[in-house]
C-alpha cells in the first residue's frame, strides 16, 4: 500500500523487513525484487543492484528479477554487468512487452559501454575522441595518461553518489546522439577483433612523438597508414595537417569509421 501511495521510503523498509522474516526462497526473492524496484524509484541504484542480486541468487530462473537487476545495473552505470543480465533474462520467461523493452535496453547498454571506454587525445588546440572496444575482463586496462594528453572520460575516483554519476553520464551520452556508424541492432560488443580495437601504449608514444615533432608531418603530406587499429596515429597526423588514408582488416573497419566520424 505504501508503494501505491508513492511513499517509496516506507515501502522499501517494509519490503526489507518482510524479506528478513520470509523463510521461503521464492517468496523472499519476490520481496527483495520489490524492494529493489523501490530503491530504483529512489535512485539508489547501487543498493538496488545489491538487493536484486540477492533475489536472483534465490531464484535464478525468475526472469523478472533478472530483468530488474539488469536495469539497476544500467542505471548505476555498470553497463557490462547490465549486458550480461539482459542477455540472461532474454533466455528466461518474460512477457512480450518486457521482451520488446529488453531489446531496446540491451542495445542502449551496449552503446553506453562503448562510450564509457572512450578516450580523449589533445593535439595542440585539437581534441581527438577515440573509442576502443576491449574484451571484457582483459588485462590491458588503460590508465589515465596525463603526460601523453590521453584522458579517460569516466573518472576512476568520483565523490558524487553513484546515482548522480550515472545520471550525469547518461545525460552526456544522450546529448551526443547515437554512435556515428554503428548499425542499429548490430552486436558491436561481439565484433571486437584481436588487438586492433584497443589503444596501446606504443600508439600513444608515437602520437605524442608526432605532436612534439610536427615537421615530420607537414601540411598536405599524403600518409598511408597500414593496420590503423583505432586510428590514433593517423588521426593525430591528420590533426597536424596531413592527408591521411587509414586502413585495416574488415573486422576493425567499423571502429575506424566510428573514430573518424567522431573527429570530423
Amino acid at each position: 500500500r505504501a508503494a501505491e501511495d508513492g511513499d517509496m521510503h516506507e515501502a522499501e523498509a517494509l519490503f526489507a523487513r518482510a524479506a528478513i522474516l520470509e523463510p521461503r526462497n521464492e517468496k523472499r526473492a519476490a520481496l527483495l525484487e520489490s524492494q529493489a524496484q523501490c530503491l530504483m524509484q529512489l535512485e539508489e541504484y547501487t543498493r538496488a543492484c545489491e538487493i536484486c542480486f540477492e533475489a536472483v541468487a534465490l531464484s535464478p530462473s525468475w526472469g523478472d528479477a533478472r530483468l530488474t537487476l539488469a536495469r539497476a545495473c544500467l542505471n548505476d552505470g555498470r553497463f557490462e554487468d547490465a549486458i550480461v543480465h539482459f542477455e540472461f533474462a532474454a533466455k528466461l520467461q518474460v512477457t512480450d512487452s518486457e521482451m520488446q523493452s529488453l531489446g531496446a535496453d540491451l542495445a542502449r547498454a551496449k552503446t553506453l559501454l562503448l562510450r564509457q571506454d572512450e578516450r580523449e587525445l589533445i593535439v595542440g588546440d585539437v581534441t581527438l575522441r577515440l573509442q576502443q572496444w576491449r574484451r571484457p575482463g582483459s588485462p590491458d586496462e588503460m590508465c589515465v595518461h596525463g603526460a601523453c594528453g590521453l584522458h579517460s572520460r569516466p573518472v576512476a575516483a568520483d565523490a558524487r553518489p553513484s546515482a548522480q554519476r550515472a545520471r550525469d553520464f547518461l545525460t552526456e551520452a544522450a546529448s551526443r546522439g547515437p554512435l556515428p556508424s554503428t548499425a542499429e541492432g548490430s552486436d558491436a560488443i561481439g565484433d571486437r577483433h584481436g588487438t586492433g580495437t584497443m589503444i596501446w601504449e606504443c600508439g600513444i608514444v608515437l602520437a605524442k612523438y608526432l605532436q612534439i615533432h610536427p615537421a615530420l608531418v607537414p601540411t598536405g603530406l599524403r600518409v598511408l597508414e597500414l593496420g590503423s587499429g583505432t586510428g590514433i596515429c593517423g588521426l593525430v597526423a591528420g590533426a597536424l595537417g596531413a592527408e591521411v588514408l587509414l586502413t585495416d582488416l574488415p573486422p576493425v573497419l567499423e571502429l575506424l569509421r566510428v573514430n573518424c566520424a567522431l573527429n570530423r
